[in-house]
């Protein structure tokens, strides 16, 4: 999904990933794949259902309020994190965090066992 997404960058964009990733590209490993590791550190551990959302086999549609309690799921963070990183105000080591971790979500929420409650 990286790859793909990076092919679709502006020339802005480009030069602003590269600013936070010292050069690297989000198909990158240690850009895209980074947020698998975080979560298995004391640091990251809080990270670990941001991975997926566990949306009900029967149910006919995703809900907030059913499957992301206290938006701890792919689907909210998504949106947490591009707002962490679109915020300029905020120090480059957490909009840097916030890039990893939105690369690698939007490819998880892409992954059928990623959104399901089995």
């Amino acid at each position: 999904m990286a790859k793909v997404a990076d092919l679709e960058l502006t020339a802005v964009a480009r030069q602003r990933i590269s600013s936070l990733t010292g050069g690297r590209k989000i198909h990158d490993r240690s850009v895209c794949m980074f947020a698998d590791a975080f979560r298995r550190t004391a640091a990251g551990e809080h990270t670990k259902s941001w991975h997926y959302v566990n949306i009900p086999l029967g149910a006919s549609a995703y809900d907030s309020h059913r499957d992301c309690r206290g938006d701890s799921c792919v689907v909210a963070q998504i949106t947490t994190q591009r707002a962490v990183l679109e915020d300029r105000s905020r120090p480059d080591v957490e909009r840097q965090l916030a890039l990893k971790l939105l690369v690698h979500l939007v490819g998880d929420v892409h992954q059928p066992l990623h959104c399901t409650a089995r």
